[in-house]
């Protein structure tokens, strides 16, 4: 290991086991030779200039191409180029291994690669259709913008792996619900009442803020980068919280702690915007004790509505029936209203891969759940409209089937 300074960190094999077992299983690793420097010519300038156009990005390609199609061990004949005088037969990780190794070092060694011995792989490669078709796709605009990404189905190396599971989390965002800050405004403290003298109080103090920030970014611009006002405003705005909390109703009545976390939670994602961060910088202690406080374990029956309207509405002659499903909780907008909402996908569907709309989350569990959460649930229909499944019941797997049967039963 080269450490160049570094910590290294060890920890006991055993702690990781599965980790552990494959890293036992792995193959030889490639041979890389640390190949005598040779000295760069030109100015420092001309040598960086050239440093920027290496072969590290090519090698590095047709490894994943290789790893892609499980091509790595295949042997071929690598003809002569660069230091390689002679033809040689080679297994591809071994050679594309100490290609990558000179490529890296080209920024202090002119020690060639052997670019008629890339082309060679790259035609062995073409020839068998190795492909990694996320290399090319990475950099298109539209991947994970308007699709997923492409992938092969059947490929085993790990960022294959990786980006088949991503795709399964996709889904094609919504510009509305994701960057208003409206659309968060329930998430957290939606069941705190608090006065409206307290949300006029906070969105003045939002105002205050914005102005007093706007002034000190602008100072900043005018006394080359000095963000001394900066942080005297942001200090200033997080020793406001004793003010807040002692401030009184007209009658002269305190208010609660939580009810002015919900006042100023409310006036920061109503603002349109900037200034969500009010609140945060206020109190993000109760933020996060909120947070804690928000167990999805405890939502072991989750109570789904509106199923008739969206693609999992089964027919009543074939209802849900204890299908083991993964679930995941969004915010999402009906009739103009901000709504807890969950996304189902299921490896028993025969044409809907993916997530998709199952319905919206009762009364009951809303208090236990964030959007963002996922895990996977039993699901039964237990009502319909119109011949479909209008209402599903969603069961944590730690619950035992006479549980679950018990609580069907005992439904009116």
């Amino acid at each position: 290991m080269d450490f160049d300074g570094d910590f290294v960190q060890l920890i006991k094999s055993s702690a990781y086991p599965n980790v552990a077992e494959a890293i036992r299983n792995f193959s030889d690793a490639p041979t890389v030779d640390k190949l005598p420097k040779v000295a760069l010519s030109g100015t420092f300038q001309e040598i960086a200039i050239r440093s920027m156009s290496d072969l590290t990005g090519v090698v590095a390609s047709l490894l994943g191409r290789a790893r892609a199609a499980n091509a790595e061990n295949a042997v071929i004949l690598i003809p002569a180029g660069g230091e390689q005088k002679t033809d040689k037969s080679f297994r591809i990780i071994d050679f594309l291994s100490q290609e990558l190794q000179i490529a890296v070092d080209s920024i202090k060694s002119a020690y060639p690669n052997n670019t008629n011995g890339l082309a060679a792989v790259t035609t062995f490669l073409d020839a068998i259709e190795a492909e990694a078709p996320w290399l090319k796709d990475f950099k298109d605009p539209a991947c994970y913008k308007d699709r997923t990404c492409y992938v092969s189905s059947t490929a085993m190396d790990t960022v294959s792996r990786v980006v088949r599971e991503v795709n399964s989390y996709w889904r094609a965002p919504s510009l509305m619900e994701d960057s208003t800050p409206r659309m968060y405004e329930k998430v957290l403290f939606g069941d705190v009442p608090y006065d409206p003298l307290q949300l006029n109080y906070a969105i003045k103090h939002r105002t205050d803020y914005r102005n007093q920030m706007g002034e000190a970014i602008a100072w900043k611009d005018e006394n080359d980068g000095d963000s001394s006002r900066i942080r005297e405003v942001a200090q200033a705005t997080k020793a406001s919280k004793d003010k807040i909390l002692n401030a009184t109703s007209t009658s002269g009545n305190s208010y609660s702690p939580e009810s002015w976390v919900s006042a100023y939670w409310a006036a920061a994602h109503q603002a349109e915007t900037g200034d969500a961060g009010l609140v945060f910088m206020i109190f993000a202690d109760e933020i996060v004790d909120k947070l804690k406080g928000a167990d999805p374990s405890l939502a072991k029956v989750i109570d789904v509505y509106a199923v008739q309207y969206y693609s999992w509405a089964s027919p009543q002659r074939t209802p849900w029936k204890g299908q083991v499903v993964t679930i995941r909780v969004l915010m999402s907008e009906y009739s103009g209203k901000q709504k807890l909402a969950i996304e189902m996908k299921w490896a028993g569907a025969k044409t809907q891969i993916g997530w998709y709309m199952l319905g919206f989350v009762g009364d009951r569990a809303k208090a236990y759940l964030l959007p963002g959460h996922t895990r996977d649930m039993k699901i039964y229909s237990t009502g319909f409209a119109n011949g479909v499944t209008s209402l599903v019941e969603l069961f944590d797997l730690s619950m035992s089937q006479d549980d679950i049967n018990d609580y069907l039963n005992s439904r009116p």
